[in-house]
């Protein structure tokens, strides 16, 4: 993935494939997203929401918003909202459960994040994408107190 250039080498194994896509065209590739790893769809989330404002400036007609990412699910979890609070709710199809996590909290967590499917798994990373903040750690100086 090369974040300057905005672009993204997949080798996607069950096809014997290697491609090139700017992040503008992944995710109009829904056969590609799903054909990733749950961890790999994630990662690529991610840096897709990195670079989404980027994205959002230099190509305003061209983005496409994500419904699609909730019209196939394969996955034992599944989507339902996200609060506003950022939370994500979502539901075990097996028991009926719902649960409520922070999206950075199940990109963290490989055993939550391995029961979405990939298309869900990529919406998640890129929530945690979203939400990512640069921080200038050049500029950063120390506050210390004296304490007695």
């Amino acid at each position: 993935m090369d974040l300057k250039k905005q672009e993204v080498t997949l080798n996607i194994k069950r096809r014997s494939l290697i491609l090139k896509y700017h992040f503008s065209e992944v995710i109009k590739e829904i056969w590609l997203i799903e054909s990733l790893s749950i961890k790999d769809a994630a990662l690529l989330g991610y840096f897709y929401g990195r670079c989404y404002r980027i994205l959002q400036k230099n190509n305003a007609k061209n983005l496409n918003s994500s419904p699609f990412l909730f019209k196939k699910n394969k996955g034992v979890y599944k989507v339902l909202c996200q609060q506003r609070d950022g939370n994500i709710v979502f539901t075990d199809r097996r028991s009926q459960e719902t649960f409520v996590e922070h999206p950075d909290s199940i990109l963290r967590n490989s055993h939550v994040l391995n029961n979405f499917d990939a298309l869900q798994a990529f919406y998640i990373g890129m929530l945690v994408g979203l939400a990512f903040k640069k921080e200038n750690t050049e500029n950063f100086k120390p506050c210390l107190k004296v304490v007695n």
